[in-house]
């Protein structure tokens, strides 16, 4: 493999959120064992609804589980909704119960505390997250009665489900640095924006953390677009360690030739 340096997936913002997912390895209240890199890297868009259970998530909840079997006829067994206890202490049986009672039958039922809900920043009951596709992408993250939007929540999958992340979403998220995809020719390409020249350090290293590369870059004002040759690399998730005196950022790039 050679050691090319990629630039992917840079926000410059701070976030408390990542826009990618965290993974889990857990088993289901049927004890069904569930990795959820494996199931987005398979196709699969992952709903995560958190909830105590409570009052407040019945109704958010119930929007979601509907808008997802509206697109059962069309993209049946594709959009996966995992009701998940918040912090793993309701046993699965009042989980199990409590989703079936309002009509939340075609779920997965979670009770574990590998499935973290502060990875994707604040906390609320309910908390809803769209995860889609092999980028791993967060198409969507709500709390509370936001969580139950109607028009987000169709924004959301209509996007996840076309297999592609929102360059809009990327751009509202940061004017400077955004990644843009050309999923025909498989090709990522950077795209920058800024006002004055900015030098950044990048590290890659492999799931297993041994360093494949590491470069200074020097980013000219004004716009420019770099072609990323991710063909280069076997496939697999790399991370970048990207970081200033201004910035650090540790991001994720999964590679699928």
């Amino acid at each position: 493999m050679r050691k090319y340096i990629l630039f992917a997936f840079v926000f410059m913002c701070n976030f408390s959120f990542s826009q990618f997912a965290t993974n889990f390895v857990c088993n289901d209240c049927d004890g069904n064992k569930h990795n959820l890199f494996n199931e987005l890297d398979s196709g699969y868009i992952i709903v995560l609804d958190w909830v105590m259970p409570c009052g407040s998530c019945i109704d958010p909840s119930k929007t979601v589980y509907n808008i997802i079997q509206s697109y059962s006829d069309s993209f049946p067994d594709k959009i996966r909704m995992y009701v998940c206890d918040d912090r793993a202490d309701t046993d699965c049986q009042s989980i199990v119960s409590w989703t079936n009672n309002y009509g939340m039958i075609k779920t997965k039922k979670f009770s574990d505390t590998s499935i973290i809900m502060e990875d994707y920043g604040l906390p609320g009951m309910p908390k809803v997250v769209i995860i889609g596709n092999k980028s791993h992408y967060v198409y969507f993250n709500e709390v509370d009665f936001e969580a139950g939007n109607i028009q987000k929540l169709k924004n959301a999958f209509n996007d996840a489900l076309s297999g592609k992340a929102s360059i809009k979403r990327f751009e509202k998220q940061n004017k400077q640095i955004f990644l843009t995809e050309n999923f025909v020719e498989k090709k990522h390409y950077l795209n920058f924006n800024i006002l004055k020249p900015e030098t950044f350090i990048i590290k890659i290293t492999d799931i297993s953390g041994k360093n494949i590369a590491e470069k200074t870059l020097k980013i000219h004002e004004n716009k420019s677009k770099i072609d990323l040759n991710t063909d280069e690399f076997n496939n697999g998730i790399y991370f970048l360690n990207i970081f200033n005196n201004k910035t650090f950022i540790t991001l994720k790039l999964n590679i699928n030739n």
